[in-house]
């Protein structure tokens, strides 16, 4: 992927708003579908068509809590059960393209 497609994905995830939801600011996947006209038709200052998918991994703050109280004891975790998150941030620590691993800081506030 090139350096403004990265861009691009940045961009979009500034402009992305589902409510709860995180995206992760990077290209998971994708996929040519057609490229027109093919390679040995192309001559320079044609048109150029392409179709391509993008996939990206968009998570719930739910979700993310999910996880952290997994690592709680079931005595906390019955504690802040019922807590809401008024507050979360995510930082792209690193993206692991041959193995396709996201390691990610998060912060959530929980409201009583």
């Amino acid at each position: 992927m090139n350096k403004d497609a990265r861009e691009e994905v940045l961009i979009l995830k500034n402009d992305y708003q589902e409510d709860n939801s995180y995206l992760i600011p990077y290209i998971y996947e994708e996929i040519e579908n057609s490229i027109e006209p093919i390679e040995y038709y192309f001559n320079i200052n044609d048109n150029l068509i392409l179709d391509i998918n993008y996939k990206f991994i968009i998570f719930k703050n739910k979700d993310f809590k999910d996880i952290i109280f997994s690592k709680l004891t079931e005595k906390e975790r019955e504690k802040l059960k019922d807590w809401t998150i008024s507050k979360t941030t995510y930082f792209l620590i690193e993206y692991k393209e041959e193995d396709k691993l996201f390691y990610l800081n998060a912060n959530l506030v929980l409201e009583k």
